[in-house]
């Protein structure tokens, strides 16, 4: 299989993230916001990238766990809230992804200086030769990797997989 990676950086627009990997296996980002906890809130998104019909698309969820009332679930009418930007291009062999995931407040995704998110990416990988798989994650599974928004842009920090 393919191998990726990453950098992420931020604007007044939102916050900016590049993948780059081999092959066109899907990608699951996770972010939870407000680095509160997956199962906290209503500001857990679960963005998943996939090569369909010749195109990347990605499919953003975000998981409602805001209700003492009611079960955590995927919640669609929150997630239509946020309108991501995807942008995707060969180079040589390699895919680069790039998303632009707005500031959304409500929803934890604000982009002052000193605010702390949880993140996580999976890369989907075939475990067997019966085609059976799963994401393989930067981070434990069900962790995610903190980081906090600085004065400056992070575009040249990069992660590795």
């Amino acid at each position: 299989p393919g191998g990726a990676h990453g950098g992420k950086g931020r604007d007044s627009a939102g916050l900016a993230l590049a993948i780059a990997q081999t092959d066109t296996s899907p990608v699951k980002l996770q972010l939870d916001a407000r680095a509160d906890g997956w199962f906290c809130g209503e500001d857990n998104w679960l963005i998943t990238f996939r090569y369909r019909g010749g195109r990347w698309t990605a499919e953003t969820r975000l998981f409602d766990a805001s209700s003492f009332d009611a079960w955590p679930r995927m919640n669609p009418e929150k997630a239509a809230a946020l309108h991501p930007e995807l942008a995707a291009r060969k180079n040589g062999a390699q895919w680069q992804l790039e998303i632009r995931l707005p500031w959304l407040n409500r929803y934890g995704l604000d982009g002052r200086a000193g605010h702390k998110m949880g993140l996580n990416l999976g890369f989907w990988r075939q475990m067997d030769e019966w085609g059976h798989g799963r994401f393989v994650s930067l981070a434990e599974p069900n962790r995610f990797l903190q980081l906090w928004l600085s004065e400056k842009s992070l575009a040249n920090a990069e992660v590795s997989h």
